[in-house]
């Protein structure tokens, strides 16, 4: 993601409200890895319920936004290949 959308990392785990790209890698980590919400939590300086809720969140916000869904669809065929 930080190469392809020009953010760095802080950009990433910038807890500013409405930060897209946190979402978005919070997201693909729990969907894509065996870490449990705790680990993800730890990494993003939340609670594992806190994590759980923000991806059930961004979920509800994908179904709304094609360019979000868009975004998450590059970087899934990024990673998976």
């Amino acid at each position: 993601m930080q190469k392809r959308y020009r953010v760095t990392r802080n950009d990433i785990v910038d807890k500013k409200r409405g930060n897209v790209y946190r979402k978005i890698s919070m997201y693909l980590i729990k969907k894509h890895t065996d870490l449990p919400l705790s680990e993800i939590g730890r990494i993003y300086g939340m609670d594992y319920a806190a994590v759980s809720q923000s991806c059930k969140r961004f979920g509800e916000e994908l179904k709304k936004d094609k360019k979000i869904r868009g975004m998450i669809g590059d970087l899934e065929n990024e990673i998976l290949t």
